[in-house]
């Protein structure tokens, strides 16, 4: 950067981008929240492009992109093909899961309707939450067999 390049002030947009790197360092485990507040408040105070680089020195440049899926330790080839495969799995269940969640509870809440209404009129009534209950048990196993065919999911 050149002399007349640090002594540009900054502008509101440029401050902004200041404050969400350095949200970015916070989430990344740079700075801890004394460290972030402090330098939060100092952006708020320089006025030139040089002086709010100098808040910036100790942390990574983002045009070097680092891999996020190497932190701390090393992974061979093997361990990063079980962890994708096991992520990969794991995001097809939860897929499933919150349609068959959703499958039991109007299936606990339209029969126990259909058990009040019973109770109340002293008789047996017809079991309509077959309706409902079956309408949406067919979406659910439709739901589960597309997650399985789809590979991209």
């Amino acid at each position: 950067m050149t002399p007349d390049e640090q002594n540009i002030r900054l502008s509101h947009a440029d401050r902004e981008s200041a404050i969400a790197r350095l949200q970015k360092a916070l989430d990344e485990g740079r700075l801890d929240i004394g460290e972030f507040d402090e330098r939060t408040r100092d952006v708020y105070a320089v006025k030139t492009v040089g002086e709010l680089q100098r808040l910036f020195d100790d942390l990574p440049d983002e045009s070097r992109a680092l891999d996020p899926s190497v932190h701390s330790i090393d992974l061979t080839p093997e361990e990063v093909a079980q962890r994708e495969a096991a992520k990969n799995s794991s995001e097809n269940c939860s897929d499933d899961k919150g349609i068959w969640i959703a499958f039991v509870w109007v299936t606990c809440i339209t029969v126990g309707i259909w058990g009040i209404s019973s109770i109340a009129s002293l008789q047996l009534q017809s079991f309509w939450p077959i309706w409902p209950v079956g309408i949406m048990g067919v979406i659910a196993v439709a739901i589960t067999i597309m997650s399985k065919l789809d590979p991209d999911d």
